[in-house]
């Protein structure tokens, strides 16, 4: 009796492990699986799969559109994180501020992007930076200047400013949980020492949200990494291939080319930077520690 009620809990996790097998695990393994076979959606069904070894790698290591959706992801991680970072950290000081009014109001709507699905949140975007009839470019014609045709000429800056409306959010709950634990008696001190505002913020804030600014640099980069929907509504990953991320280049591959395997190994290969980068993170956290 006593060891049945021992393996007892063991079986609530059963369900649990099932659906992550399911729907994690299963289509992980099913993916790296199909990089080294020929499985293509067009031809003939009947023509079965072959096993094709490495060579959709090796075809992946002389394809530009992977080595250009490589780039324009990584400028486009770094420009995202860097901007999420400081707009969270800037909002988060901001309701800090004893004159500032309805601080609540500003922190809810803050959310408001984050919680709009990101392909809604795409076309939204697509309309407010439409040249004919979007809304930046009325306000751009009010002060004078001229309509800007943001989608063809700055794609890149189209998509950062989508996303850094959506990211800062999650940036912005983070920061403000890592400033509300610093204890109000530090910023006595900080006073009495004739600190100023900037030099408060810069020694005292900064080293004692480290963490968080470090965990909210981590998760804005795993969330823009993959980002798919938002970026696929607004610009659908061109023009020409200017804002051809990672995830818009798999799509277009699996379900564009129809090249499944070919798909697989470019995903097999994206997963490893992704590993690459939570190294990188890991190494960072323990330097931080130290």
């Amino acid at each position: 009796m006593t060891q049945r009620l021992r393996r007892q809990p063991f079986l609530f996790l059963v369900p649990g492990l099932a659906m992550i097998m399911a729907v994690f695990v299963a289509p992980f393994f099913w993916t790296v699986a199909l990089g080294f076979t020929d499985f293509n959606l067009w031809g003939d069904p009947t023509r079965g799969v072959a096993f094709v070894g490495l060579r959709n790698f090796a075809r992946l290591m002389q394809d530009r559109d992977f080595y250009n959706s490589t780039a324009v992801t990584l400028s486009f991680v770094l420009l995202a994180v860097i901007g999420h970072v400081t707009l969270g950290l800037l909002y988060a000081n901001l309701i800090r501020v004893p004159r500032i009014r309805f601080t609540k109001v500003i922190s809810v709507s803050m959310l408001i992007p984050w919680l709009t699905p990101g392909l809604v949140v795409g076309y939204m975007w697509r309309s407010v930076l439409n040249v004919d009839y979007g809304s930046l470019n009325d306000l751009l014609q009010l002060v004078g200047l001229m309509r800007i045709d943001w989608l063809r000429n700055y794609p890149l800056i189209s998509i950062l400013m989508a996303n850094w409306s959506r990211g800062m959010a999650v940036a912005f709950i983070l920061l403000s949980a890592g400033l509300e634990s610093i204890p109000s008696t530090v910023y006595d001190a900080s006073k009495i020492d004739g600190a100023s505002a900037w030099q408060t913020f810069l020694y005292i804030k900064i080293p004692m949200i480290r963490y968080s600014l470090l965990l909210t640099v981590l998760m804005s980069t795993f969330g823009t990494l993959l980002a798919f929907d938002m970026v696929y509504g607004l610009t659908g990953g061109g023009p020409l291939g200017r804002t051809e991320v990672f995830a818009i280049y798999l799509y277009n591959e699996a379900f564009g080319h129809m090249a499944l395997g070919y798909a697989g190994a470019a995903s097999t290969v994206i997963l490893m930077l992704t590993v690459g980068l939570g190294l990188i993170y890991i190494r960072l956290n323990r330097v931080v520690e130290n």
